[in-house]
């Protein structure tokens, strides 16, 4: 029986999924291309790009230096068999 690579099947399923993202996305009507974006959106503003960058940044900084000082044991046993020899 033929092993399936785990590896490879979630980067085709994952790009079966974006491809239908991006089909929904352009499925989208015609007329949300001619609509202009007022500046009153908290989206638009630059400071709220600024905020959640500085939290993206704090939250990876949180993540990576957390687990930096664990310390890990190894032992090793070696088993030796005996045969006889005819």
């Amino acid at each position: 029986m033929k092993k399936i690579n785990v590896a490879a099947a979630y980067k085709f399923l994952l790009l079966v999924l974006l491809s239908f993202t991006q089909a929904l996305v352009w499925a989208q009507d015609s007329n949300a291309v001619t609509k202009t974006v007022s500046n009153d959106k908290f989206v638009v503003q630059p400071w709220m790009w600024i905020a959640g960058g500085v939290v993206v940044l704090l939250l990876l900084i949180a993540l990576l230096s957390g687990n930096s000082k664990k310390e890990v044991a190894v032992t090793k046993t070696t088993v030796i068999k005996e045969t006889e020899i005819k």
